[in-house]
C-alpha cells in the first residue's frame, strides 16, 4: 500500500490530479484502497482514467461505486475537457458494473484487451 500511495502523490505533483486514498470511517479512519481519476494520455487523447482498487474485505459493499460516482462528478465539474475512461477486464463482471453505476457507458468500438466505458468520446 505504501508504493500505491507514493504513486498517487507523484501523479498529484505532476498533473495536479490523481487517485485518492479511500477510507472507511468507524471509530478511526481505515484506508481500504485507492480510487478516483488520474490524468493519462490514451489513444492520443487526454483523459482521466477512472480507477478503484479496494481491499477484498471492502468488496461488494458499494464503496467502489461510491468512489466512481464521486470521481465522475468531480471530473465533470472541474475538468470537463477530459473525458473519464474506465478500462476493465472482460472476466471481472463486478468491476464492469462500477463504471455503469457512475454513469459511464460501454463503448465496444473502443474495446482492446480491456472493456472500455467512456461517455462523450
Amino acid at each position: 500500500m505504501t508504493e500505491a500511495l507514493r504513486s498517487c502523490l507523484r501523479a498529484w505533483d505532476t498533473a495536479g490530479v490523481g487517485y485518492r486514498a479511500v477510507t472507511f470511517l468507524q471509530e478511526e479512519a481505515q484506508v481500504i484502497g485507492f480510487g478516483g481519476g488520474e490524468y493519462r494520455v490514451w489513444r492520443e487523447r487526454e483523459v482521466l482514467n477512472l480507477y478503484y482498487r479496494l481491499t477484498p474485505g471492502a468488496w461488494g459493499q458499494g464503496y467502489a461505486a461510491e468512489v466512481a460516482r464521486a470521481a465522475v462528478s468531480l471530473a465533470r465539474t472541474y475538468l470537463p475537457q477530459w473525458p473519464v475512461v474506465a478500462r476493465t477486464r472482460a472476466e471481472n463482471i463486478p468491476s464492469m458494473r462500477t463504471p455503469q453505476r457512475a454513469g459511464l457507458i460501454r463503448r465496444p468500438d473502443l474495446d482492446t484487451e480491456h472493456v472500455i466505458f467512456a461517455p462523450g468520446w
